[in-house]
């Protein structure tokens, strides 16, 4: 079992590694804009900084110790590769109805959306650890500002 602290640090890392990415692509789509897929670049351009938004929300989550930016950054995640998984899944059945390799396409097709399928798991694993570690961190916190309200108020009914 993983500690939760190295979480934290793996989850700095999974986002820092997206917004390097993410800021990879920016520049590769910025400049491939100009040719024949203008629009394909322009959409991957904008995911590229959607990506980056939410892997920015991923670290101040953990740097602020707020659970619902992990949360969001979680159904983002899962949303994106469940998406992912069935594009994927229409792409390789439409070249293998137009090609005609079923058997080999068949073959590729269940070897990539295990992978995409993986890489999911791995995600919300690795974001749940994450969440953990920030619930571990804040509960101490909690049960002092609990503790200060209690005492506060106790003193004042004691007035």
């Amino acid at each position: 079992m993983v500690q939760t602290e190295t979480f934290r640090l793996l989850g700095y890392f999974f986002a820092t590694i997206k917004i390097v990415l993410s800021t990879l692509e920016a520049i590769k789509c910025t400049v491939d804009i100009g040719g024949i897929h203008d629009f394909m670049e322009l959409i991957k351009l904008i995911l590229s900084f959607v990506f980056t938004v939410f892997s920015l929300l991923l670290i101040l989550g953990i740097r602020l110790l707020q659970e619902k930016l992990i949360l969001i950054n979680r159904l983002f995640s899962i949303v994106v590769n469940a998406l992912m998984i069935v594009y994927t899944t229409g792409k390789y059945l439409t070249m293998m109805i137009v090609r005609r390799q079923t058997e080999k396409g068949l073959i590729a097709l269940i070897i990539i959306v295990v992978i995409l399928i993986v890489i999911l798991i791995f995600e919300v694993w690795l974001i749940n650890g994450v969440l953990r570690y920030v619930r571990k961190k804040r509960s101490p916190q909690i049960k002092n500002k609990l503790n200060r309200r209690n005492t506060g108020r106790s003193d004042e009914s004691d007035t």
